[in-house]
């Protein structure tokens, strides 16, 4: 075999290994936010919706943008609800975009409060959760009235 090829399937192995890992430290911080999500007396069928919310902006938005951090994905947030997720999320409607809009400003509340970001952080994301949501939900309408050939999105 040439070195080349090798080199190739060494990177792929040791990118396989890279994501692994970013999983395997997501589904930890989810366990710690689930516990938080008891503690504020939420129900467990919320507790369950917000953690698969998250799990997906976390192991799939964010990995398929090779950021390894859910602390630097607060902002993210306009990309994902905005465009990605209406893309890429065959369960998506106005409904769904408003319960993750929900779910991660709860995550990244949770993360704060735990000192993993910075308040100006988290006043991002909810500003801009506040500013856009109506257009991610327009959006969203406009794109399942109008399909998938409308829209020529490279995200």
């Amino acid at each position: 075999m040439n070195n080349l090829v090798l080199s190739r399937e060494w990177s792929c192995i040791r990118l396989a290994n890279e994501i692994q890992e970013v999983r395997r430290k997501n589904r930890v911080l989810l366990l710690k936010f689930k516990q938080w999500l008891r503690q504020k007396k939420n129900r467990e069928n919320v507790i369950s919706t917000h953690a698969k919310n998250c799990d997906f902006f976390l192991n799939e938005f964010l990995v398929h943008l090779d950021i390894p951090s859910a602390n630097e994905g607060y902002s993210k947030i306009n990309m994902f609800l905005g465009y990605w997720f209406i893309k890429k999320a065959i369960w998506s409607t106005p409904s769904a975009i408003e319960s993750n809009a929900v779910s991660l400003e709860m995550f990244y509340t949770f993360l704060y409060e735990k000192g993993d970001i910075k308040r100006e952080n988290l006043e991002t994301l909810s500003k801009t959760i506040q500013c856009e949501k109506p257009k991610w939900v327009a959006s969203m309408k406009w794109y399942a009235k109008h399909g998938n050939d409308a829209l020529q999105w490279s995200v």
